[in-house]
């Protein structure tokens, strides 16, 4: 994917931050949503990693998966020669691959707990992404919904609003649903990312809904926006330098001939900030600032 957005600026540092004292070559190739001739120069770079002088890949799989099946990235990632391949949230059908995952239960059942016994929430809508096709949006949807069964509370599915991750179309979903405050018929929102949050909050603003006073809003990623915007918000921290330094450090063991499991887990956390009613507005990336 494109290399200018927050979830792989952390994930880099983190694969970065392993690697600073070791004595590698680290490389770092950008791709682009092949859409016509012009973007396909910028899968040249590919080139370079299925060289057999390559030690290991580790790839950015959750990306790749919001715009093309894990079909055709596996059918990409088959050409490379090296058969060290770490695949980061996503577990390839790579021959002597290995890759990490999160598992989003535990941290949806503590968001729901969290929404309804401390916020007294009753009605939940959902900022899905599932048209994309991607695992993790599926995953995310499905820990979504036994949380709301172990927390003993129903699920609507009428307040499916989809947005594909971006924006614009998470904007738009509500936005179209309701013209007025009046209309609205739930009480907390949680989106599948970050993006999707903001704009699900900017879409209740423009007709009148305050949050958190009138509904709360729960996001995914922990990206910087979430921590520093006026309205911080909460969400889930997927951890993203810790996914990025463990991919490093499994690639790195694998080249020297090290044993490691096929999957690795990596541990997310619920983060409360202001957009649930919280005034916790914790942020890794002031405090970095201030350092």
């Amino acid at each position: 994917s494109e290399i200018a957005n927050d979830y792989s600026y952390a994930v880099l540092d983190g694969i970065n931050a392993f690697f600073k004292d070791k004595d590698v070559n680290l490389i770092t190739i950008t791709t682009k949503r092949i859409q016509n001739l012009l973007t396909k120069q910028y899968w040249i770079g590919m080139k370079l990693a299925g060289t057999e002088q390559i030690d290991g890949v580790i790839v950015l799989s959750s990306v790749y998966l919001s715009f093309i099946s894990k079909e055709e990235l596996t059918g990409i990632l088959s050409n490379l020669k090296t058969k060290n391949l770490v695949s980061i949230s996503t577990h390839l059908d790579i021959k002597k691959s290995c890759s990490t995952y999160v598992s989003c239960d535990a941290a949806y059942d503590e968001i729901i707990s969290h929404l309804k016994n401390k916020h007294g929430c009753k009605r939940f809508a959902f900022s899905s992404a599932l048209e994309t096709g991607s695992e993790e949006a599926k995953d995310r949807y499905e820990s979504f919904l036994k949380a709301i069964k172990n927390n003993g509370l129903k699920f609507d599915k009428s307040l499916i609003f989809e947005g594909d991750f971006v924006y614009d179309k998470a904007y738009y979903a509500i936005k179209n649903r309701y013209s007025k405050k009046e209309d609205l018929d739930f009480d907390a929102l949680i989106a599948s990312n970050d993006i999707m949050a903001f704009a699900s909050i900017a879409a209740l603003e423009s007709i009148g809904v305050k949050v958190p006073d009138d509904v709360k809003v729960v996001g995914y990623d922990d990206i910087i926006q979430s921590q520093v915007a006026d309205l911080s918000l909460s969400t889930i921290s997927q951890q993203m330098e810790v996914q990025g330094s463990t991919a490093a450090e499994i690639v790195w063991k694998r080249a020297k001939g090290q044993k490691v499991e096929e999957r690795t887990p990596i541990p997310i956390k619920p983060i409360f900030r202001q957009s649930c009613g919280c005034e916790n507005k914790e942020s890794e990336f002031l405090d970095k600032i201030r350092k």
